[in-house]
């Protein structure tokens, strides 16, 4: 039954979602008096990748990863605080300088079990852009809904 359960929730994959608008990803910035700040998940490690994750940055709620997908937003300058919310809350401090790009990793885990889907947590970690650029090529573009 554990296994029935897992393997089927292992099929459907959450979909990335955000409520705030997109940036146009041709372009490395839209705006060049804000900074843009990418949150990729590109893992689908098991079932966890049917699980969708909070973002926010500060208070404001920006939307959900899901396995293999990617959140992107531009914001006025100044520090901010981006957190994951699963399990546990992960967060990182940035200070956004105009016309600059932040990329952040998204690793989850958990311990597995007949209760895996509630224990999942996720770590948040600031990464370089050419990591950032190769762990999306392995990510699908986030749906706008607001």
């Amino acid at each position: 039954m554990v296994v029935f359960v897992a393997l089927s929730v292992a099929g459907c994959a959450a979909t990335t979602s955000q409520s705030v608008p997109i940036p146009d990803q041709s372009r490395i910035i839209e705006n060049p008096q804000m900074g843009r700040i990418y949150v990729i998940r590109p893992s689908a490690f098991g079932g966890f990748d049917s699980i969708s994750m909070w973002i926010r940055d500060d208070n404001e709620y920006i939307g959900t990863t899901g396995g293999s997908g990617f959140l992107c937003w531009e914001r006025p300058p100044g520090k901010t605080e981006i957190s994951g919310i699963a399990k546990n809350i992960s967060s990182v401090t940035l200070d956004v300088k105009a016309g600059e790009v932040y990329y952040i990793h998204q690793d989850i885990y958990g311990p597995g079990g007949p209760r895996w889907y509630s224990l999942v947590y996720n770590k948040l970690e600031v990464i370089i852009p050419e990591k950032a650029k190769e762990l999306m090529k392995k990510c699908k573009h986030p749906i706008f809904r607001k």
